[in-house]
């Protein structure tokens, strides 16, 4: 579940998806990752 800060963040970063789109990925798998280990 994403908390308002990262969704402000994540908006942020769409302003500006052609620069960060590989980061945002990798922001992504990161927060896969913290959710699957999380559920365990």
């Amino acid at each position: 579940m994403a908390t308002k800060a990262t969704l402000i963040f994540i908006s942020k970063i769409q302003q500006n998806t052609v620069v960060s789109y590989p980061y945002l990925r990798s922001l992504a798998l990161i927060i896969n990752v913290k959710r699957k280990t999380s559920r365990q």
